[in-house]
């Protein structure tokens, strides 16, 4: 799940989650929409406020799920998926 889903099914606005955390709603806003990473520690954090419904790698890389590649999907052969 997203942060911006989380958001979304907690009704929960940037501005109150920001609040929660005791950051600024600007940088939480950038981090949502993906254009600014925070760090591990601030991943860890935001995480944990979602009761670890978002994961921290979906915080530090939004397209985490696009970032791994099927080889399969590269057209290559006689690669074993095990």
């Amino acid at each position: 799940m997203t942060l911006k889903e989380w958001l979304f099914k907690s009704r929960l606005t940037i501005t109150d989650f920001a609040n929660i955390l005791g950051m600024s709603r600007p940088y939480l806003g950038q981090i949502v929409a993906g254009t600014k990473k925070p760090s591990r520690w601030l991943a860890k954090e935001i995480s944990g406020h979602t009761y670890g419904l978002v994961s921290v790698d979906e915080i530090m890389n939004p397209d985490f799920e696009n970032v791994f590649i099927n080889p399969l999907d590269l057209g290559l052969k006689g690669i074993s998926p095990d």
